[in-house]
Formats: C-alpha cells, structure tokens, sequence
C-alpha cells in the first residue's frame, strides 16, 4: 500500500508518497516501510511529515473495527 500527499495546486503530483514494508517473495526477507519526498516536498518537509501523520491516524481510526481491536476481558 502507498499512500501519497499532494499540494492543492498540482493535485496531479503528488509532493510525497508513503510505501509500507512488504515480504519480498524472491529472497523472503522484509523490505523496510520507506517514505519518497520529491523536490517540492522539500521545501515543506515538516508538513509533509505531519501530513503523514495524520493520513496515518486517519486510516487506522477507520480500520479500528472489531476483528482488529484489542480488548481486556474480565480485567480490574
């Protein structure tokens, strides 16, 4: 999965993208999670990393569902 930003006045390039880890089928090791930040995303690098962020927090407050939520039982 890869998420990408985009800059609202070039909504056809994105200014970073975002590609979590994944097996590597051919060797079976991980590739690490890596974040691309082209030039323009340079010149607003700390926007783009809270940008991150809060895509981040936004897909996970929408996969928070029952199957995937840890839940105590019976705990004090």
């Amino acid at each position: 999965m890869t998420l990408r930003l985009y800059a609202l006045d070039s909504p056809g390039s994105p200014v970073a993208a975002f590609s979590k880890s994944r097996p590597d089928e051919s060797t079976g090791r991980t590739q690490p999670a890596y974040l691309t930040i082209l030039p323009r995303g340079q010149e607003i690098l700390d926007m783009v990393i809270w940008g991150f962020c809060f895509l981040e927090k936004g897909r996970r407050a929408a996969d928070n569902t029952y199957g995937n939520t840890y839940k105590v039982v019976g705990s004090v």
